[in-house]
């Protein structure tokens, strides 16, 4: 067999800069497989890179490489002629990294390494933002989870004091969306604020003529896309200017944040519509209606739009067309947003229960119940590393995202109020009045802002060392680490 290395390109040769981009690429955007073939695709990685005979790999084992890990040889046999001998041949730890970064991206898990360290460019919250966008739950999956969070851990976050504040007018129901250096959020007031991340200094504001704002912004190349309450209507805005694109108006109030991939804008409406509109134009190009309102925000994975219903059903359908995929029956209201990770969508509803379902058939893996019928209230979930973050009757739940088994629950006197967001190994969330970090392995407090004793509704937003946190009294907060 050729030695590996042998087929790789050599850094000045035009190939290495294609497989080095492809890889970034791939990383950033895996392929989900269904766990009964990733075996199957491993064992084919496995014959190309080492061959049948287990003799020919690095150890004579690599059925199964530790993904993101690289381990020295312990000995290696060497031939009378100080070659290597024809059993252990000495393969380069960029072989064993693209070997390994092709099984991640085949089989969609994440490399065990920090992504800035495999790439040209870095991977950075900024860079995410310029090629994906940044809307509710950060992603398009909703999954409320900032990978790119390397100011803020467990050990830092102690050191958060308040960078400044902005005083909105009137309460704050939705999150803050940061895209550029510049923080936009929507009020009761009827306003949609453009502020200075750095200093809090107001940039623009858009009037809607007065209709309420409850739903995140989505901010997707230079636009930002709001809706509002009275005037049932969606916007789309400069986000550099503030002047109005276009607009268009449902039936009902629009409390789903919208959420925009490949130029199409996918939102909610509680007409118990979910609309589909051209992001350039806002045209319509598909609509589906349910039985109740549709209040959570639509997630967007593989070409599938998944959302709740009021009428107790969890939908999927093609991103393109609007078919339906699949829908499954929930025991009640589905009123929060889900998150999509790994081929499983998670989603928790009025029933008291958190249901994890499999994405392409909307088969029932598992579920954990929490309450009982009509509550307690679930927050929409969070994921990551595995792992499902939920809160519910005043205690953040941590459960396995395979088995929905409990790792953890927090603490009754520390309270959840809002979608939790997981950045840097910690946990942030809202209520009570107040603002918290926790350890996300551990569930230990390790920072809290104590916000006056007013309810806090909307989510905390991470980005880039900073923590920025809205209320119902109507004053936007930015902490951050002195002197970053």
């Amino acid at each position: 067999m050729k030695p590996f290395d042998d087929m790789l390109p050599e850094e000045k040769e035009p190939q290495h800069q294609e497989l080095t981009t492809f890889l970034q690429r791939a990383y950033r955007r895996p392929v989900l497989v269904p766990p009964t073939e990733q075996g199957q695709i491993i064992a084919r990685v496995r014959e190309r890179l080492v061959g049948a005979d287990p003799a020919d790999s690095y150890h004579g084992d690599l059925l199964h490489p530790q993904i993101g890990v690289f381990e020295p040889p312990q000995h290696q046999t060497v031939s009378p002629t100080a070659q290597p001998g024809p059993n252990k041949r000495p393969y380069s730890l960029i072989a064993l990294l693209a070997a390994a970064m092709i099984i991640a991206v085949l089989v969609g898990t994440p490399l065990l390494l920090e992504p800035r360290l495999l790439s040209t460019g870095g991977d950075t919250y900024d860079s995410f933002v310029a090629a994906n966008g940044i809307m509710f739950g950060f992603d398009a999956q909703h999954t409320h989870f900032n990978p790119f969070e390397h100011t803020l851990n467990p050990t830092s976050v102690g050191g958060l004091t308040k960078q400044w504040t902005y005083e909105l007018g009137s309460s704050i129901l939705s999150s803050p969306t940061v895209a550029d250096g510049v923080v936009y959020i929507g009020c009761v007031c009827g306003y949609v604020y453009a502020l200075d991340a750095a200093s809090g200094a107001k940039k623009w504001a858009f009037w809607t003529g007065g209709s309420q704002v409850a739903d995140v912004p989505a901010v997707v190349d230079g636009v930002v896309y709001i809706g509002s309450l009275e005037s049932h209507t969606l916007y789309a805005l400069d986000a550099a200017t503030g002047k109005k694109k276009w607009s268009y108006q449902t039936r009902d109030s629009i409390v789903s944040s919208p959420t925009v991939v490949g130029g199409v804008v996918y939102v909610g409406s509680d007409d118990n519509t979910l609309y589909a509109l051209d992001a350039a134009t806002g045209a319509r190009k598909w609509t589906y209606r349910t039985r109740g309102s549709i209040e959570s925000s639509p997630a967007v994975a593989g070409g599938v739009v998944y959302f709740g219903s009021f009428d107790g059903n969890v939908y999927a359908l093609d991103a393109t067309t609007g078919a339906r995929k699949w829908t499954y029956r929930t025991g009640n209201n589905v009123y929060n947003s889900l998150a999509v990770a790994g081929g499983v969508v998670y989603v928790g509803a009025g029933d008291g229960n958190v249901y994890a379902l499999d994405a392409t058939t909307g088969a029932k893996k598992w579920t954990y119940r929490i309450g009982g019928l009509l509550g307690p209230t679930i927050t929409s979930p969070a994921v990551a590393n595995g792992i499902v973050y939920v809160g519910s009757r005043g205690s953040v739940y941590a459960l396995d995202a395979t088995t929905g088994a409990k790792k953890w629950v927090s603490s009754p006197q520390v309270a959840i109020s809002t979608d939790p967001i997981v950045a840097g190994g910690l946990i942030y969330f809202g209520g009570g009045g107040n603002v918290y970090a926790l350890d996300a392995t551990t569930s230990a407090k390790k920072w809290a802002y104590r916000g006056g004793g007013s309810t806090w509704d909307c989510p905390p937003v991470v980005a880039d060392g900073v923590v920025y946190y809205g209320s119902l009294s109507g004053f936007l907060y930015a902490f951050h680490l002195p002197g970053t």
